[in-house]
Parts: C-alpha cells; sequence; structure tokens
C-alpha cells in the first residue's frame, strides 16, 4: 500500500452499506479469493474531503489537512504527514450527551492509514481524545448532582488501538475485483469525566454525573487497495465471536440500489423493496433519542407502529411483514420532537 491511495481534499468517496451482510470471515494469510459478491445495500452515500478551512472548528486546528462531516453533526480533522493520515480532533456534539458542542483532540492523533503497508505490518497506538469545559458553561441540572461545583469538567476517552496487516488477496464485489491487503483493528474506548477544583486539581467524577458509557470495544477488517481510495471493504465483527455484524463496501455505479443519501441526511429507507416475506428499515444519519416508525394503508388508516431508542448514526431493523396484504404501503419516522421526519412508499407482493 501507498500513499497515493489517501483521500485528498476534494475527493468523493462512495459508500454503501450491508446490515445483514451474511459472510463468514476467513483466518489470517493469503493469497484468498474473497467472494463478496452477495453484498446488498438499499442506498449510496457519500464521504466527501474537504479542505480543513472549511470546518466549524479550522482556526483552533492550524496542522489539519482535511476535515469529513460525520453523521449527527460531528467532524473529523484530518492530517497528512511522513506517510500517514492521522485523526486529529473530532468536533461537535459531546460523546456522552450532556448537551455540549466540543472540539475533543487525540493527543497523540491516532493514525487511520500507514504507508507504505505490507503483510505482516502491526501498530500499535494509545491516545487520548478529550476537551474541558468552564463551570460557566455546565448545564446546572449536571451541577445539582455534584457535591460540589467544580471551575470546570473535563471529557476523556482513552483509546487502545492495535492493528494487524493479517491477509491478502483478491476481493469482489458488485461491480468490481481487486487486489487489496486486509487490516485487522482491535479497539477499546473508555469513557471518563473528569472534574477541576483549584484546591486538589482534577479528579474522576464519571460515576457522579450518570454518564452510561461503559468501555466499548471493536472489532474491524479493512481490504485496502491502490486502486481505491476508500476501503474496497470494511468488515465489522463481534470482538468476542467474529460474527460478522455490518459491511461497507465501495459502491461502484451501477452494481448497487440507484437511492443516494447526501452526507448528513436523515431518513429512513425499507429494502427490499417490493418486499415478500420480510423488510428491512434502513435508520440513517439520526441523532440519539426516541423514534417511532408508522406505516399506513393507502386509505391513511395506520395499521403498525414499533417504537426504537436509536444511539445515532444508522442501524437496521428486520420486520415480518407476512400478516400485509399484496398492495402499496407508506411508512414514516417520526423524530423525538414528534415532527415527521421522511414518508416514503413500500411495495409489498407476493409470489
Amino acid at each position: 500500500m501507498t500513499d497515493e491511495s489517501f483521500p485528498q481534499a476534494g475527493d468523493t468517496l462512495f459508500l454503501a452499506v450491508d446490515n445483514d451482510p451474511g459472510i463468514v470471515l476467513t483466518g489470517p494469510g493469503g493469497p484468498y479469493d474473497w467472494d463478496y459478491t452477495s453484498l446488498q445495500a438499499p442506498f449510496t452515500t457519500e464521504v466527501l474531503y474537504k479542505p480543513a478551512s472549511e470546518g466549524n472548528a479550522a482556526d483552533q486546528l492550524p496542522n489539519a489537512d482535511l476535515v469529513v462531516d460525520l453523521p449527527g453533526g460531528s467532524e473529523a480533522y484530518y492530517e497528512i504527514s511522513n506517510g500517514e493520515l492521522r485523526n486529529i480532533a473530532i468536533n461537535g456534539p459531546d460523546p456522552a450527551g450532556l448537551g455540549f458542542d466540543l472540539l475533543m483532540k487525540l493527543d497523540p492523533p491516532l493514525v487511520e492509514r500507514k504507508a507504505p503497508t505490507s503483510f505482516g505490518f502491526s501498530l500499535l497506538q494509545e491516545s487520548s481524545i478529550g476537551a474541558a469545559i468552564s463551570s460557566d458553561l455546565i448545564p446546572q441540572q449536571i451541577l445539582d448532582q455534584l457535591p460540589i461545583t467544580p471551575d470546570s469538567l473535563r471529557l476523556r476517552i482513552s483509546a487502545n488501538r492495535t492493528e494487524f496487516a493479517d491477509a491478502y488477496g483478491t476481493v469482489s464485489i458488485p461491480g468490481g475485483t481487486f487486489d487489496v491487503l486486509r487490516i485487522k483493528r482491535f479497539e477499546v474506548r473508555e469513557f471518563h469525566v473528569d472534574a477541576y477544583l483549584s484546591f486538589s486539581g482534577w479528579a474522576e467524577i464519571t460515576d457522579l454525573v450518570g454518564a452510561d458509557m461503559p468501555p466499548d470495544s471493536s472489532l474491524t477488517y479493512f481490504f485496502l487497495s491502490n486502486e481505491a481510495k476508500e476501503p474496497i471493504v470494511s468488515i465489522e465483527a463481534d470482538p468476542l465471536t467474529e460474527e460478522v455484524q455490518r459491511v461497507t463496501f465501495k459502491s461502484i455505479e451501477g452494481s448497487v440500489a440507484t437511492t443516494f443519501v447526501p452526507a448528513g441526511q436523515a431518513m429512513v429507507l425499507a429494502y427490499p423493496n417490493p418486499a415478500i416475506n420480510d423488510v428491512r428499515f434502513e435508520f440513517i444519519n439520526l441523532q440519539p433519542g426516541d423514534y417511532r416508525l408508522e406505516i399506513y394503508n393507502l386509505l391513511g388508516v395506520k395499521i403498525r407502529e414499533k417504537n426504537y431508542h436509536l444511539k445515532g448514526g444508522n442501524s437496521v431493523d428486520k420486520m415480518d411483514i407476512t400478516a400485509l396484504r399484496k398492495g402499496s404501503y407508506l411508512y414514516a419516522l417520526i423524530g423525538p420532537d414528534g415532527k415527521t421526519i421522511t414518508t416514503k412508499r413500500l411495495i409489498v407482493i407476493r409470489p
């Protein structure tokens, strides 16, 4: 792998997501011939790499080269130097859901891509992601939970990441075949809230403020190629069982569904559509909160509804529709504020 495959300012990458992929991981080694042509997706989304100067926090990050908009209203900032693409900061809503907008810098930055890279490459990284907030900006309901008012609070995430280039070969996806190097990434993140008192310094108070973010581990396999700037395939798997949970893959024009979702636009899509017995509802670019999905017949009569508490970003739910008669229906997603986010058509067919 070379740094020519790193994204640059102005690049737009097109990705598709299969939340029910039905594929099995192989072990390390190679050469492999991975056949992932069965992957399906109801939509294509874009990732636009913009010059860092276009970001909302650009003036505070003079070393940043790129900025990318993330689901939920956040921004990720990157720098490219010495053969490394490094994530240096995240700007946007705080990860604990306490109601702050924060610029959280990574110390040291996390290397997202490194070149040159070859089979057998390994990388161990530790980073702390955090930002402090003055007590003047802290909501009173949070201060009421504390025995004493601090001078400031600090939100902090400790990240430990291990990467290993464990396999190589060719991978086939809908629309193309690529020579790839597979990178196995295991990461553990822990969330902390610290309080600063002038007479004692920083002390952790995570439990006191009820920040419900237990340690989180993730396992992801990236299939990288010199022929593309995005990973050809990214497989998210259960860290313990390695069962495949979700696959993101390069969207090649004409190979996946033509529905296009602009970056950051919130919506829900039904897939497959037309559907026979089951339908997957893909929730896209949503902020954390309580949502309601409603299904209507064409007379406007509500025939089904389901409530969801979503953590934000993208997720999927499979629904049994064998009880629905053949025909056309409407489905609507209602947001936490009670307003309809989107309404679309669902077609049910029978063999």
